[in-house]
């Protein structure tokens, strides 16, 4: 059985939560995604992450994923790390004090394990990803506590009480969310096409919504109603002709990782639509893939396969339209 490394830093916890699932692809794979799972693209997240950077006045993050633990604000230590099958993140804090749970900043791996100074907890946080079957992988993600002494721990148990339930909403949330990206390929209206511009240009050109209209003749009216650059959270709002009549809609960004990845959801009165654009360099330029779930309400769900097929053909028309604006621009076209 293999070691893990969470054990050699916390073996003897206080407190310990774990999840766990099986996803159908490669260890390397769920472990990554994980990795770079922006948990506050759900709006319940953000708001309890709001909600306490309101209540202790810090700096709010604008992305919370493992990845970003270790920068500022949050500042978590890299304890150990097995690459692509184990991350082991620690901090030294006091979480039950909301104005002044600042952590212990610096520590080697080493001084993690040996900290015992009064009045503090020990946190570890495991990633970890082995392989299960012929290409499928377990996840699963620990986080473990030691407090320092009898008064921590009384005051742990206490604060525990209170934030254990949104902690594991918070990972029932992060889960589903990398079961909706990892099984992407199983959303009903998907594909691919190849831009000769390089990955920032078709990126940019597509994440801001009010360009939409250049190479969209269906989508008439586009407005930015959110403040400040766009990113997660950003919302459009947005008005299409269909055969005739104008459907209007509201458009959020729920993941943006500039030049790689760019998700959103879609809300009309008859239907709501979520999904996931990836951009990756080709030597002429970039691809660009699409996975669409779309979800009809009322009387369309008993139309949804015609629905389907034709989200479908009107996703090939709008992305040809794409390439075929900003192929026809100048070589060096940046986006507006």
């Amino acid at each position: 059985m293999s070691r893990l490394l969470l054990d050699e830093i916390l073996p003897h916890p206080d407190h310990a939560i774990a999840h766990a699932a099986v996803f159908r692809v490669r260890p390397e794979q769920s472990f990554t995604a994980a990795l770079d799972l922006d948990i506050l693209r759900n709006p319940f997240v953000r708001m309890l992450v709001a909600a306490r950077g309101s209540a202790a006045g810090g700096e709010r993050p604008q992305r919370l994923s493992l990845r970003d633990m270790t920068s500022p604000p949050l500042g978590w230590l890299r304890l150990a790390d097995d690459p692509g099958t184990e991350l082991v993140l620690g901090q030294v804090a006091r979480p039950w004090r909301l104005t002044d749970g600042g952590a212990v900043q610096a520590l080697s791996p080493e001084a993690f394990r040996d900290f015992d100074r009064p009045g503090y907890a020990k946190v570890a946080v495991s990633l970890r990803a082995q392989p299960y079957g012929a290409a499928g992988s377990i996840l699963s993600i620990e986080t473990r506590v030691v407090l320092t002494d009898a008064s921590s721990r009384s005051r742990f148990r206490r604060y525990w009480l209170v934030v254990r339930p949104f902690s594991e909403a918070i990972r029932r949330i992060a889960f589903r969310q990398l079961r909706a990206q990892l099984d992407g390929t199983k959303a009903p209206i998907r594909g691919e096409i190849e831009i000769l511009r390089p990955p920032e240009v078709v990126f940019d050109t597509v994440a801001d919504e009010r360009n939409e209209p250049r190479f969209n003749p269906a989508l008439t009216r586009v407005e930015k109603l959110t403040a400040g650059p766009l990113g997660v959270g950003t919302r459009f709002r947005a008005e299409a002709t269909v055969r005739g009549r104008i459907a209007p809609m509201t458009i959020e960004l729920t993941e943006f990782v500039r030049a790689q990845r760019l998700s959103s959801v879609t809300q009309m009165a008859a239907m709501r639509i979520d999904g996931t654009l990836t951009f990756g360099p080709t030597p002429r330029g970039t691809r660009m893939t699409w996975a669409w779930n779309i979800h009809p309400v009322g009387a369309l769900a008993l139309a949804r396969p015609a629905v389907v097929w034709m989200g479908r053909r009107q996703e090939v028309r709008i992305w040809r339209g794409l390439k075929d604006h900003l192929e026809k621009g100048p070589a060096d076209l940046q986006a507006w």
